[in-house]
């Protein structure tokens, strides 16, 4: 794995505080594009992993799957992708899914279940506050969420606090 910046240190330790509290927390990294938020959640990942849990990492576009995809790889661990023209292998404790194709096949169709999950990370976290994130996550009630975002902000004024702690 990738040498660690010192706030990338003190980054992961405060999120496993939060997500290791007795009831279920939440929690919103913000932070600049190039910082190293994949390398965190990857960081975070492989903790969560070594504890057996399960990990699902939710992510928007092919580009961001892929680029996680290589950080976990990085870090030595199998997992599946769950993304259109890919084969699936639900069976990986880490599952890293693109959000239209888990709602397709899992939510619209039900083609295939929803993968476990006891952690749920979300890059580009300021789109929770869409309708097919919110749906999905509400499949979710007792997992602890990581969101990942340099913009924190969304163009409709809708807050990500019902989904993601802010602080």
């Amino acid at each position: 794995m990738t040498d660690l910046r010192s706030y990338q240190i003190k980054a992961i330790a405060d999120i496993e505080t939060e997500i290791n509290a007795p009831s279920p927390q939440s929690v919103l990294l913000v932070s600049p594009t190039g910082a190293g938020k994949t390398v965190i959640a990857a960081a975070i990942v492989a903790n969560a992993v070594a504890a057996s849990k399960r990990v699902l990492i939710l992510v928007h576009r092919r580009e961001i799957l892929k680029q996680t995809s290589h950080k976990i790889s990085a870090g030595k661990f199998e997992h599946g992708l769950i993304l259109a023209g890919l084969n699936l292998d639900l069976e990986q404790p880490i599952q890293i899914a693109g959000i239209q194709t888990l709602w397709a096949r899992c939510m619209r169709t039900n083609r295939i279940p929803l993968p476990a999950a006891d952690l749920i990370i979300i890059d580009e976290a300021h789109h929770v506050g869409a309708r097919t994130w919110r749906l999905i996550l509400d499949q979710y009630p007792n997992a602890r969420r990581v969101g990942l975002t340099a913009t924190p902000c969304r163009s409709d004024g809708r807050g990500l606090g019902d989904y993601l702690a802010t602080s």
